[in-house]
């Protein structure tokens, strides 16, 4: 991403944000994909995922968050890996 303003241009990388005080005029041009986020959890076993995934489920506050996101589409696409961690 790059902000620009009469002051100067900056390239902002990515998962860093810029700070523009209200009223400054600027552009903004964004490269690439702006529709992904990114969530990393970690479980201590594969068992200990599937127990959360099957709270998920039935749990208040989750299953409006997924009504929320059906209803307003605002989740193009819902993808899942998988990592080993490095060290112990």
């Amino acid at each position: 991403m790059t902000a620009s303003t009469t002051a100067g241009n900056w390239i902002v990388p990515p998962q860093c944000a810029v700070w523009l005080p209200a009223g400054v005029p600027h552009e903004m041009q964004i490269e690439g994909a702006n529709n992904i986020a990114l969530a990393l959890f970690s479980f201590l076993s594969l068992a200990a995922y599937e127990a959360y995934r099957s709270r998920s489920r039935v749990d208040p506050e989750c299953l409006e968050a997924f009504r929320y996101a059906d209803e307003t589409r605002c989740v193009i696409s819902y993808e899942r890996s998988f990592f080993r961690p490095v060290f112990d």
